[in-house]
């Protein structure tokens, strides 16, 4: 029998997912000693944040299949500026905050206040472009 407090939408996908069953990811970040011949030993002091993904969506983020990276999820968004002269814009500039907010910034100029968003589809992992009142794209 499953109990319900078992039960968490996937942070990618939003699927249910039981935290119990294995193949399942919980996002942990701790201290990792490093050794001689390089790499790390397993992480020590480690904090496990209520954030729960299902494995398809950690696999095809760790293998670049997706458009953001594991790693992204708490790290605050910093700037994608491209010039308009540049041709084509960045893939996202937005980004997961350490409170698990969605942040973005305007991908022409940087400003932190960038509401308007395109080509957005937070479920499916699609964090699109944002822009400023003064670089939001016009309509066709």
């Amino acid at each position: 029998m499953v109990r319900t407090q078992d039960l968490v939408a996937c942070h990618f996908c939003a699927k249910q997912i039981n935290v119990k069953l294995p193949g399942n990811y919980q996002f942990v970040s701790g201290w990792a000693k490093n050794r001689t011949g390089g790499g790390a030993h397993g992480i020590s002091l480690p904090e496990k944040k209520p954030l729960f993904a299902c494995g398809y969506c950690v696999e095809r983020r760790s293998k670049g299949l997706a458009a953001q990276g594991v790693f992204e999820i708490l790290s605050p968004p910093t700037p994608a500026v491209t010039p308009a002269s540049a041709g084509a814009p960045a893939p996202t500039n937005a980004a997961y905050d350490d409170r698990d907010m969605l942040t973005h910034v305007c991908n022409v100029c940087g400003s932190t206040n960038a509401p308007y968003g395109i080509g957005v589809a937070v479920r499916k992992g699609e964090l699109g472009l944002w822009y400023c009142a003064q670089h939001r794209p016009k309509a066709p």
